[in-house]
C-alpha cells in the first residue's frame, strides 16, 4: 500500500477540507491563466501566484460588499 493510499483513508478536518478546496480553486484559476497565456510552459509559479492574488482580491471585494 502506498503512502498516498494510506492517507486517503484518514478523514480530513474541516480546516484541511477548506485548505484543500482553496488549493483546488487556485489550481483551477492558475490553469485558466495558463490557457489564456497561450499554453506557454515554464510559468507555473507565476500562474499560481497570480491566481492566489486574483482570488484573494475577489474574496476581499465580496467581503466588502457583504458588509456594506
Amino acid at each position: 500500500m502506498s503512502i498516498n493510499q494510506q492517507h486517503n483513508d484518514i478523514p480530513q478536518s474541516p480546516q484541511n477540507q477548506s485548505a484543500s478546496t482553496k488549493e483546488q480553486e487556485i489550481a483551477q484559476r492558475a490553469y485558466f491563466i495558463y490557457l489564456a497565456r497561450g499554453v506557454n510552459d515554464g510559468h507555473a509559479l507565476d500562474d499560481w501566484l497570480q491566481a492566489e492574488q486574483e482570488l484573494r482580491e475577489q474574496n476581499t471585494r465580496q467581503q466588502n460588499h457583504a458588509s456594506a
